[in-house]
């Protein structure tokens, strides 16, 4: 989809909707996992 949308505005959205209809749950569920880099090692020392 960014191939065809740069950004992610209105037109983005509704293509999304158009071609993945639960893109939000799989957004929400990936966002809920932690980022590499992120995760303290050595208890963060």
């Amino acid at each position: 989809m960014t191939l065809i949308e740069k950004t992610h505005n209105d037109r983005f959205v509704a293509r999304m909707e158009q071609f993945m209809t639960q893109w939000r749950f799989y957004r929400d569920q990936l966002n809920r996992l932690p980022v590499i880099g992120s995760i303290p090692v050595n208890g963060g020392l």
